[in-house]
């Protein structure tokens, strides 16, 4: 059995209708920021990982998502009020940023219900019964926006290089970021020499057994130029930390995903300011974590990386005094075992983005330029890991990359 605990208002948890997890005795465990979970005892059989033992509880009460629903780990919100018995609280992890707890006894993610998951911590949901995704659980990154404990563009372990200017309509592109595998370089810059190498791509970081629960590193931003009120260039943010626990069945037949962000465009200033940029580097995906008794999947499980942006050109017009054409954006990690592409070219001085990694497929460097003058594409960002963490694995579905499958 699982024993829980009380919990005091002041607490930084949030709990329906007031209640929480009860028993007659109470263990609290504190984060950094001084606030605390409601989360006590363990199992003798069945602990979480990433969760401290002061918050191995589960909760008392199902918890069924239904319709569109934002998950935000800062908040410590679903967007409805909690049942009774079912606790949003945060716990500190040993050498890692903290994570955010959902305390339920059995989730339900129905086929029509798309979960999107925000903030700064992972999310773990943590029960001691059936877990059924019928539907979606989306820690991806969005373009510039991290998943959850994802990082932004240029940061975290892993990120990617930044690219460089060399002169007008020429700049280089910004590198992929690395995790489970490397993010690649973004494509060089050319023209007038002597030309600017691309960002280089990010290192792995960690191993498949996911010590902390972590999201991705963020792809390298490309120069960002002075155009007015024109931005561009920015690379992808890192995909997000997902994790489902419970000594019970995890059956997936919908989906969960933890892709990386697409790197942007590159800058498209106009006539006036007479300069465009290069492409930002893609996200690496992030990480999902399945750790049950047993474990099936038949739907998706996906942390693939972004797609590099591409550089600026002159668009439809192909008039090289005219206003330019922004770069194309790089798309997010893919839902399934394919690549996120890259953002295609805008005519002269435009270098194409590198795909994102998936599956067993390595992330794509940013094009160069090749036609003279011209502004290098992002390069594609890496996968992240997954880890399934049972005795009885059955995965019948789509996963990328391919999971470390541990007892």
């Amino acid at each position: 059995m699982f024993v829980g605990c009380g919990f005091s208002p002041a607490h930084e948890s949030n709990g329906g209708d007031g209640g929480g997890i009860t028993s007659d005795v109470m263990m609290n465990g504190s984060g950094s920021d001084g606030g605390s979970g409601s989360g006590s005892g363990s199992s003798a059989s069945f602990l979480a990982l990433h969760v401290p033992p002061a918050g191995q509880s589960a909760g008392t009460s199902d918890l069924t998502f239904t319709g569109n629903v934002t998950v935000d780990t800062d908040a410590l919100t679903v967007g409805f009020t909690l049942p009774s018995g079912v606790v949003f609280d945060h716990w500190p992890q040993s050498n890692g940023p903290e994570v955010a707890v959902l305390h339920v006894r059995a989730l339900t993610v129905t086929a029509s219900s798309q979960v999107t998951v925000v903030g700064s911590r992972a999310l773990v949901i943590l029960g001691n019964d059936n877990m059924t995704v019928l539907g979606t659980l989306d820690a991806s990154a969005n373009h510039a926006r991290p998943g959850p404990a994802g990082s932004p563009a240029q940061n975290g372990q892993g990120a990617g290089g930044v690219g460089l200017n060399q002169s007008t309509y020429y700049d280089s592109g910004g590198g992929g970021a690395g995790f489970g595998t490397v993010g690649q370089k973004g494509g060089n810059s050319s023209g007038g020499g002597p030309n600017v190498a691309g960002g280089a791509g990010g290192s792995t970081q960690g191993t498949d057994m996911l010590v902390n629960l972590k999201g991705g590193a963020g792809g390298g931003n490309a120069d960002q130029l002075s155009c007015g009120s024109q931005t561009g260039g920015s690379g992808g943010a890192g995909g997000g930390a997902i994790q489902l626990s419970t000594p019970a069945m995890i059956a997936i037949s919908g989906g969960v995903f933890a892709g990386g962000g697409g790197g942007d465009g590159g800058t498209n200033c106009s006539s006036n300011f007479s300069n465009w940029g290069a492409g930002g580097g893609g996200g690496a995906g992030g990480a999902i974590v399945l750790q049950g008794g047993s474990v099936m999947v038949s739907g998706v499980l996906a942390a693939n990386g972004g797609g590099g942006g591409g550089g600026a050109g002159v668009g439809s017009t192909n008039n090289a005094n005219g206003p330019g054409a922004h770069g194309l954006a790089g798309d997010d990690g893919a839902h399934g075992a394919t690549a996120a592409n890259g953002g295609g070219t805008q005519g002269t001085y435009s270098a194409g983005g590198g795909d994102g990694a998936f599956a067993g497929t390595a992330a794509k460097p940013g094009d160069d330029y090749t036609g003279g003058d011209g502004n290098g594409g992002g390069g594609g960002g890496g996968v992240g890991r997954i880890l399934i963490a049972t005795s009885n694995a059955n995965l019948g579905g789509s996963v990328s990359p391919s999971p470390k499958v541990t007892p």
